[in-house]
This record gives C-alpha cells, sequence and structure tokens, in this order.
C-alpha cells in the first residue's frame, strides 16, 4: 500500500494505541506488522527532519537541542519538511477487516485517523 509519510505521522500515536488493546492473535499479528514498518519510517522521518533542523539552525546557546533560524532559513526547512511529508512510501501489509476488532470499544478519533489501515 502506498501512503504519504504525513499519513504516517499523524496516525503513529493512534496505531500504537490500537497496538496496546487487546485483540485475537491474528488481527494482534497484522498490527504489530503495521507498526513495525510504521515506526521504521518514523524514525527515518525523525532523523532526516532533525539534520535539516542542525543543518538551516543556529543552537541556542546553552539551551542544548534549541535551534534559532534566519527567516530565508525558516522558510527553507519548512519547504524541506513539506516536501518530505509528501512523499509517497511503500508499506507491504494486507488492509484489516474492520470486523476483527471484534467488541473492542475504540474511540471514533482513532479510526479516523487509522482509516487507510481497515476496510468494510
Amino acid at each position: 500500500m502506498k501512503t504519504k509519510l504525513i499519513t504516517i505521522k499523524t496516525s503513529k500515536e493512534y496505531l500504537d494505541m490500537l497496538g496496546g488493546l487487546k485483540l485475537k492473535a491474528l488481527t494482534s499479528f497484522k498490527i504489530k506488522n503495521i507498526i513495525k514498518q510504521v515506526n521504521e519510517e518514523y524514525s527515518q522521518y525523525i532523523e532526516t527532519q532533525n539534520e535539516r533542523i542542525k543543518h538551516y539552525g543556529n543552537e541556542v546557546e546553552g539551551k542544548e537541542g534549541q535551534y534559532e533560524f534566519s527567516p530565508e532559513n525558516k522558510i527553507k526547512l519548512q519547504k524541506e519538511l513539506d516536501e518530505l511529508c509528501n512523499k509517497e512510501i511503500e508499506l507491504t501489509f494486507e488492509l484489516i477487516p474492520i470486523e476483527e476488532l471484534g467488541e473492542v470499544e475504540i474511540e471514533p478519533n482513532i479510526l479516523v485517523n487509522l482509516d487507510w489501515v481497515f476496510t468494510g
């Protein structure tokens, strides 16, 4: 399945919530497979984001990990991060029929953010 990196970024928290539910073994296995792929892509995103922040920013003296940006560099950084978020990535998994979640109670906002994972 192809999806954009922004989808991974915005869905990760909800996918982790889903991974904490007690589900049947097969469904849990499918979700674990998706979580592993998402975590790998997300880690690469964060690594690239941090590299670009260091490239365009100047570390604030006495505040490790905090950066300041010139107006020009702030625009350049945002443009690169937007391009990165719109990058299509390939995940290999089968859509999960919503029925496989069984009687588990799930908040609608979780399902809305994970609609790309389910079918039905």
